[in-house]
């Protein structure tokens, strides 16, 4: 036997849709920006490689920019410390690296979401 043979409109516990009031005022941005969060699209498997291969393809571009001897050679005029120890060369390479992928990781992709 069926739960729902006896149960008629009244019964039914909440508002129903159609009973509802509504209005036609256009819903502000934020609203809009919480409408697009929770109901975005999915992405197909392409966009999302490509959004998510988007941090290894900086950290591969900046690795071979600090790779490359003429990163090491400004870095000497920089600092003539580094011409004498190597440790210090890498060292300053390390934290440019670094702040170099703070810069472009938070400022400039941060701003295009």
């Amino acid at each position: 036997m069926s739960l729902q043979q006896g149960i008629t409109a009244n019964d039914v516990p909440g508002d129903v849709i159609d009973d509802l009031p509504t209005d036609q005022t256009v819903p502000s941005s934020n609203e809009m920006q919480i409408l697009d969060t929770l109901f975005r699209q999915k992405q197909g498997t392409a966009q999302h490689i490509l959004r998510h291969s988007r941090d290894v393809l900086i950290v591969g571009l900046l690795f071979l920019a600090f790779s490359l001897p003429q990163s090491d050679q400004l870095i000497v005029k920089l600092v003539p410390a580094t011409g004498t120890s190597p440790y210090i060369l890498i060292l300053i390479k390390c934290f440019a690296f670094m702040l170099l992928y703070f810069i472009l990781k938070n400022w400039y992709l941060g701003r295009k979401k």
